[in-house]
């Protein structure tokens, strides 16, 4: 069985859903979503944030220490 996983992380997707809610930034159209995460899972990433830029947030966050982090409200 050739199965291969890939976690999407996303970020904000511009949606209806979406749509007027203050504080969204780096929003992507939901078609370019969906293109780079099939881009993602058919060029057998393991990860993959969705926009690319978001994966400086989550390094940013992983390393704040975790006696600041339960502190912080996001």
């Amino acid at each position: 069985f050739d199965v291969h996983v890939c976690t999407i992380k996303p970020g904000f997707i511009q949606t209806p859903m979406t749509e007027g809610v203050e504080g969204m930034f780096w929003l992507i159209d939901a078609d370019e979503a969906a293109k780079r995460i099939l881009a993602a899972a058919f060029g057998r990433a393991n990860v993959r944030y969705v926009p690319y830029r978001w994966m400086w947030v989550g390094l940013v966050i992983r390393h704040i220490p975790s006696f600041l982090f339960r502190r912080m409200t996001i």
